[in-house]
Order: structure tokens, then C-alpha cells, then sequence
């Protein structure tokens, strides 16, 4: 009930819409064929076809509370009985001709468009070998709350083509097994729940890893408490940002799930970072000396909008004020004589034999630093060309902002001093990001609606996206996998 009022105002996602298109697709009645006899469950399973190796069938499933009358139901459609295993099945054509294949099971009816899918479901039946009763299914079951709305369960060892060929979105867009090998090796399995709350949808998710990854971690079992202190330095229309603690230790915790605990990658991106490093603040730069100390601390990746443009912005927290603002002045100084920024352009010049030619050279841009006080706060900018913009920094009292623009320096500024309302102040804060700071390390937050007209540019944003106001996302990690809650908000 509580699903359908946070969709009553959808057109395409209401109670009606969804019952129609249920009638449309059975050809039926809900009222009359549908709603006497169906439960509160519902579902459907994709299975590896054993009798077509490398394909996969579908079982739908619903809960049935009167047998006399889904059988009845069944009757309609001038079934052909069959008996496999001393089990009733069925065949019946719908009213496009297609046939479906059913069967019973204790208070639930089985449909498949193959009847191999319900042979295969029969002799499972046989075997204790069940995905209910498995070690990783128990974990993610048990883990997540029961008062659900929906439940996704998926079991990443059984994954193979024949899955992403059965859905042409995946297929289309060139995802494989091959592809997602790494991470097909890292998780075991994930569990999801949809709970339908008064004012929103909450999304919540256990991700099994591989246990041996786990014990080789470095970085998994990194854990410090962040309670967002940044929101401060946000207004509270932000378009969306990213926060957490110790940002070194919070991207090599994807970085090795990703890479199946190969060390090898956190090597290479190692030394990734230091080349840029070096590109842009000189041979003599060390990033884990010189870049890393200032991401110990609270950080956030800030997206917003002042004065009608979108900016970003880098906030963190210094560990010591006053040295760490020598060690950043020191950062732009160097960025501001080496810093590789070049500019392709035409060059006109004579060969030897007198002919004209032209060629395109990347021509480095000049950076010049200057200085702006706004509140009696120093702003420093370091301008990149002549037509290119700037980065611009300043440090508040012991947290340092870097953006793309003058203007969110300077709302940063107006924020620290009280002259606007921030984030961390707003029923915003309070009522999407506060709730899921007590189980998260890092959280995330989009305002949907303002953000897709930056994501979609040339095409229309996927119609169920539409529907959605914010999202606010947050993720912790344990001995055995990683714990996701998502609140959406719905229009």
C-alpha cells in the first residue's frame, strides 16, 4: 500500500498503469480472473538452461490463496496435462498463440515460456541443494531488513553470456562476462530490498565478497567515523556530492575489489598518480608526500550551481592549518611554473625549398597566480590562459576549498561566515542524509532532477529516472562484503 501512494502521482508507474498493463499482457481481467486467487507474492527467476548450454530460461511465480480458483483461472486456457516425476504440469496457449508451460508447488504456480525451465524446476525439488538454503544466500538474507517491499538476489558464479544476450540492453551496450570477468571474480553474490517508507523508497543492498580477497585486503577493513561536517561549506540546493573520510583509503577500496585483490593494480595506480603528479607540480613532487597528507581527513566533491552555471568545487579538512597551507601555497606555486597545460594551435612556417606549410603543436598556456580578498579572506587564482578560466583556492580557519570558479569560493566563504543557509542546517540534511550517516563511511547525494539535463545533452533521460527527485546513497564495508542504503525520493 504504501509502494502505490509514493507512485499515486505517476502516470506510468501507478497502481492502475500497472494492473493495465498486467491485464494487457494476460489478456485478463484483474478483477475477475486475477484477483481471486493471487497472493502477496510475486516473482520471477533467470535460470541456466541445462538442456541449451549457454542460454537461460525465465520462471515467473506467484503466490495463489485459493487453489480451486487459480485453477479455474488455468481452465480458461483449455490446458494440455502432463506428468513428469509424478508432478502435474500443464500446457496452455495464450490468446497470441504463444505457449506457456505451468505447474504447482505447495501455494505457488510456476509459468515458463519453455518447458524444459519447469522440468528443471521439478528436479530441484529433489535436491537440498537449494538456493535458499546456501551459505551465501542465508548471509544476505538474513542481513537485510524483512519488511520488504521487493527482493533481488543474484548469483554472480552462475553469470554468463547467455544472461547479458537475454537482455538486449546489456548485450547492445558490449557488456560480456569477459568484460565483467574481475568483478564476477571478486563478489559472490548480492542481495537487494526495496522498503516502501512513509515519505520515500529506501534501497538497501548486501555485495558478498570472495573471502579469500577479503583476508588479502589492505584497506577493507579501514573504518572511521564520518558524520559530514563539510555539508557546512554546501548550499542546500547542490546539484550532488561525494564525502567521506581519508580519500587515499576510499578509492583503494574499489580499486582492490575491482581488481580482485591484485596488489599489482594498486601499484599501478600508484605510480598513475605520481606521474600526474610530477606532469603538474614538477619532477621533484612526490604524491604520497606531498598530494596525500591533505586527503587524511574529511573530504567532499562538490557539484553545484552558482549564478546559473555548474562548478565544482574539492573541499578538505587540514590536518594542521598552518603548515598544510605553506605545503598548498608551495602546490600552486609549482603548478603555476610547470604545470602542463597545453593548447593546440596552428603554426605557420617555410619549408626549404620556400613552400608555406602549416602544422598543429600544443602550445603550453601561460599561468599567472593573483590574489583577491573577499571577507578578509585571501582567494587565490590561478589563471590558465586567456580564455581558458582559472582554479581558484582559499583556506577557512582549517578546511581548504578549491574550485573552478571565483563564485563558489566565495559562496563557500559566505557559507563558513553564516551569511547563507547550508546543507547541514536544511531538512534536507536531516531527513535523506543524516539517517544514513549511521551506517555509512562514505555518502553520496544527487538531486536527479537538476543533474540529468548535465548527464543527458543529446538524448531524453530513460523515462523511470524521470520520476525520481534526489537520491541520497551511503556504503560501508565489512569483514564479508559491502552494505549499500539508498533513499529515493519520489516526485
Amino acid at each position: 500500500i504504501k509502494a502505490f501512494n509514493l507512485l499515486k502521482n505517476q502516470e506510468d508507474y501507478n497502481k492502475e498503469k500497472l494492473i493495465g498493463n498486467l491485464e494487457k499482457w494476460l489478456s485478463v481481467s484483474y478483477e475477475n480472473d486475477l484477483k481471486p486467487w493471487l497472493g502477496r507474492q510475486i516473482g520471477v527467476a533467470i535460470i541456466n538452461s541445462k538442456k541449451e548450454k549457454g542460454s537461460v530460461d525465465e520462471l515467473y511465480f506467484a503466490e495463489f490463496i485459493s487453489k480451486p480458483n487459480v485453477e479455474k483461472f488455468i481452465a480458461k486456457y483449455t490446458p494440455t496435462e502432463n506428468v513428469y516425476t509424478g508432478q502435474k504440469t500443464y500446457m496452455i496457449t495464450d490468446p497470441k498463440g504463444a505457449q506457456k508451460f505451468v505447474t504447482f508447488i505447495n501455494n505457488y504456480i510456476f509459468l515458463s515460456p519453455t518447458e524444459q525451465a519447469i522440468y528443471q524446476l521439478l528436479d530441484s525439488q529433489k535436491s537440498s541443494d537449494k538456493v535458499y538454503g546456501s551459505k551465501k544466500y542465508r548471509e544476505i538474507d538474513s542481513g537485510l531488513p524483512l519488511n520488504r517491499t521487493a527482493f533481488f538476489y543474484v548469483n554472480f558464479d552462475q553469470i554468463n553470456d547467455g544472461f547479458f544476450q537475454h537482455f538486449p540492453f546489456l548485450s547492445e551496450s558490449g557488456i560480456s562476462s569477459k568484460i565483467l570477468q574481475p568483478f564476477l571474480k571478486t563478489f559472490d553474490a548480492e542481495g537487494a530490498t526495496l522498503i516502501a517508507m512513509d515519505d520515500n523508497f529506501a534501497i538497501q543492498s548486501f555485495l558478498n565478497i570472495d573471502p579469500e580477497i577479503v583476508d588479502n585486503s589492505q584497506y577493507l577493513s579501514f573504518q572511521k567515523k564520518y558524520d559530514a561536517q563539510l555539508a557546512k561549506y554546501m548550499a542546500p540546493d547542490i546539484l550532488a556530492f561525494w564525502g567521506g573520510e581519508n580519500l587515499e583509503y576510499q578509492l583503494k577500496k574499489i580499486i582492490e575489489l575491482l581488481a580482485s585483490g591484485d596488489g599489482s593494480t594498486l601499484t599501478l595506480f600508484d605510480r598513475i598518480l605520481q606521474n600526474y603528479t610530477q606532469k603538474y607540480f614538477g619532477q621533484e613532487a612526490d604524491f604520497k608526500k606531498d598530494v596525500l597528507p591533505f586527503f587524511q581527513n574529511e573530504f567532499a566533491i562538490v557539484f553545484e550551481k552558482t549564478n546559473e552555471k555548474n562548478n565544482y568545487k574539492l573541499l578538505f579538512e587540514l590536518e594542521s592549518p598552518q603548515s598544510d597551507a605553506v605545503k598548498l601555497h608551495q602546490l600552486a606555486d609549482n603548478f603555476a611554473t610547470v604545470g602542463a597545460i597545453f593548447e593546440p594551435k596552428v603554426v605557420e612556417y617555410k619549408l626549404k625549398d620556400g613552400t608555406a606549410a602549416k602544422e598543429i603543436v600544443a602550445v603550453p598556456e601561460e599561468i599567472v597566480k593573483t590574489e583577491t580578498n573577499y571577507e578578509n579572506i585571501t582567494i587565490y587564482e590561478l589563471k590558465i590562459g586567456k580564455e581558458k578560466g582559472g582554479i581558484y583556492y582559499s583556506i577557512i580557519d582549517n578546511i581548504a576549498v578549491v574550485a573552478d570558479s571565483m563564485d563558489s569560493v566565495k559562496n563557500t566563504i559566505d557559507l563558513a561566515k553564516d551569511k547563507k543557509p547550508n546543507l547541514r542546517a536544511s531538512k534536507l540534511f536531516f531527513d535523506d542524509i543524516e539517517p544514513i550517516l549511521n551506517s555509512s563511511d562514505e555518502v553520496a547525494y544527487f538531486n536527479i532532477d537538476a543533474v540529468l539535463p548535465s548527464i543527458f545533452k543529446q538524448k531524453p533521460a530513460p523515462k523511470i529516472l524521470n520520476i525520481i527527485d534526489s537520491l541520497s546513497s551511503g556504503r560501508n564495508y565489512f569483514n564479508d562484503g559491502v552494505m549499500t542504503i539508498n533513499y529515493l525520493h519520489i516526485k
